[in-house]
């Protein structure tokens, strides 16, 4: 598509005359990810130079590191209710180019997704079933059913989260080769695992905070 509906404020480069076409940053915590939804709807090209390389430098500080997490999430919700209307029509628009967008932002949304499709195995249901009205005459098969009802439940979500860990790895790899990235396995899985899903939820929990507050939470805007 050449296009994207997403970009990193650190690490991008505008022509001036497009900038200006855009209306420039809009005053929103995001200003990256709103330029770059703009821009996608616009219709407007994006190119990517793999022999170039920037040096972002992150806060060593804690506590200065949740607050800049804290600002984007906000500024996600923010965003988010800015731009639903446009946001829905553009994936049924093209969905393949926010799924990719999606599986980079939010690698371990499929996990929560896989778990919400794949239902418990009908055979294991009706041996659950079968345990409790035996244990209705034997109090003895009340521990059995127990551990049916864990193996079931523990088999579903490891099922789940093998299938998303490996189909993100690979996802993951195969982008880390095209864009001549180092990809490390321990790092992503720590991210996978740890980072991301917490991000997902602080995001989803900006969405409604932005909905139901919008003027009244502290944006500690950076200007």
């Amino acid at each position: 598509l050449n296009r994207t509906p997403q970009l990193n404020g650190a690490a991008f480069a505008i022509k001036k005359n497009v900038f200006e076409e855009l209306g420039g940053f809009n005053r929103v915590i995001c200003e990256d990810l709103d330029l770059a939804f703009r821009a996608y709807t616009t219709g407007i090209d994006f190119g990517y130079p793999p022999d170039t390389a920037v040096h972002n430098v992150v806060d060593p500080s804690l506590t200065q590191w949740l607050k800049q997490r804290r600002r984007w999430a906000l500024g996600f919700g923010e965003w988010f209710n800015n731009h639903l209307g446009e946001f829905l029509t553009s994936i049924t628009r093209e969905p393949a180019a926010f799924t990719v967008a999606l599986l980079i932002l939010f690698p371990s949304s499929p996990l929560i997704i896989l778990g919400w499709l794949i239902p418990d195995a009908l055979i294991l249901k009706l041996l659950s079933l079968a345990l409790m009205l035996l244990s209705t005459f034997q109090i003895y098969l009340t521990p059995t059913i127990l551990v049916v009802y864990l193996f079931t439940f523990f088999a579903r979500s490891l099922i789940s989260t093998l299938s998303s860990c490996f189909a993100s790895c690979v996802f993951f790899y195969w982008a880390s080769r095209k864009l001549k990235y180092p990809f490390n396995l321990l790092e992503f899985s720590l991210y996978y695992f740890i980072y991301n899903p917490i991000w997902l939820l602080f995001c989803l929990l900006s969405i409604f905070i932005v909905a139901l507050h919008r003027n009244d939470f502290d944006l500690d805007r950076k200007v």
